[in-house]
């Protein structure tokens, strides 16, 4: 007669038996028998989803802190090998090599239950470290915002400010400078020299001076926008428009 306790006693020897067998936690197994083996194989889905979680959790507070893409699929890959105990990749090259040697199956089952790795495992594990390697780089969060260049021009003919507007109206840019990189919009920004050449036609005529007759280049920002709206709506706050300039926004497109 079976006692009422011993269904819950599977259960937790199956519990057990599955967190010690597809996870690093130090729990030792209890009696380990086919219903325990089934109920372990009935959870083993729980374990991966709870070890999934912790790795996309680190990599999603990784990325968050601007860490190198590289560092991060590192981490998630030695992580996800670390709190399964390698227990896919052991069993990897044990099949490998059992394949690889054309042996029976005896021979194949004594390879398999042997605790070194041969050649053939050790190419497998390669072969998966990359694709692994690969593949969480490619899992990552991608930042869902564009890049885009304000293109910011004043007019060549424009009156030279007094000192107090300069004042002012460096102040204003002070101001937008530092509100775009406090919110992280800002990627990078450059200030075009007041010396250069233009090259144009077929014949490459080169001049001096900065392009355009009528406008001029005063400053380049790369900056981050969810849309061509958005970053709109940030060059509508450039102080350029207090000395009527003109901001020319473009999207930018990878071409590598």
């Amino acid at each position: 007669m079976t006692s009422p306790g011993a269904p819950r006693s599977r259960l937790v020897d199956g519990l057990r038996l599955g967190v010690t067998t597809f996870t690093i936690a130090p729990v030792r197994p209890g009696t380990v028998d086919r219903p325990a083996a089934r109920v372990a194989m009935a959870t083993a889905g729980a374990y991966g989803v709870a070890i999934g979680a912790v790795v996309g959790g680190l990599a999603v507070g990784l990325r968050a802190a601007d860490a190198p893409i590289l560092l991060i699929s590192a981490v998630v890959v030695g992580v996800a090998t670390l709190l399964t105990r390698g227990l896919h990749l052991d069993g990897l090259a044990d099949t490998v090599d059992a394949l690889g040697s054309y042996g029976d199956r005896d021979r194949a089952l004594a390879i398999m239950k042997s605790p070194e790795v041969g050649p053939f495992g050790v190419a497998a594990l390669v072969c998966a470290g990359t694709g692994l390697f690969a593949h969480g780089r490619a899992g990552l969060p991608v930042d869902s915002a564009k890049q885009f260049l304000l293109i910011i021009r004043y007019k060549a003919n424009a009156p030279q400010p007094s000192q107090e507007e300069m004042n002012t109206i460096g102040a204003h840019w002070g101001a937008f400078i530092g509100e775009l990189a406090k919110s992280g919009k800002l990627v990078t920004g450059y200030r075009p020299g007041t010396v250069g050449k233009t090259i144009s036609g077929s014949t490459k005529t080169a001049k001096d001076g900065a392009y355009g007759d009528k406008e001029v280049v005063s400053s380049i920002f790369v900056i981050k926008a969810g849309s061509m709206e958005e970053a709109t709506e940030i060059a509508k706050k450039c102080p350029i428009f207090e000395m009527d300039g003109s901001v020319e926004v473009r999207a930018i497109v990878n071409t590598m």
